[in-house]
């Protein structure tokens, strides 16, 4: 008979925690870096929104906009705090997050609402401007409302449930990631020229190998096809290749920024590093279901 101690699957959420958590700090330092610490600091599209469309006025807007900047970083350094803590408890029960301290875990909790919301307004805000392909623009940043949802999953689970829990962060994860990668495949069969700027600068800066104009769309449409079939393919199998080849295409992409304009787009690399972070979250999800059901059928 299976013994009944190893009907409770091992499920090192510490292990996904600290993934999510790394990317999401990442993200909002790229965010605080887009639109306050970067020489090409910009506004974001709530700002575009507010004063643009809406008629607010300037400081209102722009007011508006850095309670959002700021919240986000501020929301990033409790979240690092909260790994921390986490880290230097050495007698916590790792796999169950109850027994975190309750300030540092509602804390968190909060935290990571506020930055969903605020990548959630910044992309309805650049809908409702109707900016280009902005049908596709949930699905674009869908990984990064993604990662503070499986976070945000993963510290409530408790005792018994992780395999319910397990289960949730599994699709949110997988469908966030076919999602991004769906979109981004869609936008490169599309030509879409910032990606095509994207292959010519980094060529010029990293390879000199100066491809035509023409050789370097066919490219982009077959980038974007392949990208739309890994989407297919998360869905519907279960090949632990897919999630390989989008980790590192996903860290490629993001570093593509600094390739192609210099170090001074770091902030443009940081604030898309869900898009390799997540496929790094199934890849290791994928290997604690494989050890969960090889825990529960093991004989006695």
């Amino acid at each position: 008979m299976p013994d009944s101690t190893a009907c409770k699957p091992t499920f090192p959420a510490s292990q996904l925690r600290l993934v999510l958590r790394t990317v999401i700090v990442l993200q909002c330092f790229g965010v605080a870096g887009q639109f306050l610490l970067s020489p090409l600091e910009s506004e974001s599209q709530i700002f575009e929104f507010l004063f643009f469309e809406s008629g607010i006025t300037e400081p209102v807007a722009q007011f508006i906009d850095d309670v959002g900047i700021w919240g986000c970083l501020i929301s990033a350094v409790l979240i690092l705090a909260g790994g921390l803590y986490e880290f230097r408890q050495p007698s916590l029960d790792r796999t169950d997050s109850k027994r975190l301290n309750p300030t540092i875990w509602w804390l968190e909790v909060v935290s990571l609402q506020f930055i969903a919301c605020w990548f959630l307004a910044n992309a309805l805000a650049y809908m409702a401007r109707g900016e280009m392909y902005w049908e596709w623009t949930l699905a674009e940043i869908a990984v990064r409302l993604g990662t503070p949802i499986a976070l945000t999953c993963l510290l409530i689970q408790r005792g018994s449930n992780h395999v319910r829990w397990f289960d949730i962060v599994r699709y949110v994860v997988t469908l966030t990631t076919a999602m991004t990668f769906l979109a981004h495949g869609y936008k490169a069969t599309q030509l879409y020229g910032p990606f095509t700027d994207l292959i010519l600068l980094t060529d010029m800066n990293c390879f000199g190998f100066e491809p035509e104009q023409k050789s370097v769309e066919i490219g982009l449409v077959a980038i974007g096809w392949a990208d739309i079939a890994l989407a297919a393919g998360l869905i519907i199998t279960r090949w632990g290749g897919i999630k390989t080849y989008m980790f590192l295409w996903g860290a490629v992409t993001a570093l593509s920024r600094i390739t192609a304009f210099g170090l001074v787009a770091w902030p443009e690399t940081l604030v898309r590093s869900a898009n390799w972070g997540m496929p790094l979250a199934l890849i290791l999800l994928c290997s604690i279901k494989s050890n969960a059901v090889l825990t529960q059928t093991s004989p006695d």
